[in-house]
């Protein structure tokens, strides 16, 4: 499947509802709210971050490892365990996210 631009959508909307698509413009909605967030303030690391899986998500894996290249200056040697905190482990709602952030380059432990 072809990229598409940031805020559009496929040019046949009869397979919008398909499972792979549904997810997929899930993906996009995440870019496109991270990257307006990123826009207002630059400077907070769960947007960079969000970016990082996102793009990864949607195969734009050189994109999401200089978004997650910015966190990483910040916190170096930074992993999925960390980023949870000592104490925490990922919900089972932070799936896509760990994934994510996983195929972008950062290391679960």
């Amino acid at each position: 499947m072809a990229d598409w631009p940031v805020g559009r959508f496929p040019a046949d909307k009869s397979k919008l509802s398909e499972p792979r698509i549904v997810g997929r413009l899930r993906f996009v909605q995440a870019l496109v709210w991270a990257s307006r967030s990123r826009d207002i303030y630059d400077g907070l690391e769960w947007t960079q971050t969000v970016l990082a899986a996102a793009l990864a998500h949607l195969g734009r894996i050189d994109e999401a490892r200089d978004a997650l290249r910015v966190v990483t200056a910040a916190r170096p040697g930074l992993t999925i365990g960390e980023l949870f905190g000592r104490n925490q482990r990922p919900g089972p709602h932070d799936g896509f996210l760990v994934e994510g952030l996983v195929k972008a380059g950062i290391l679960r432990t």
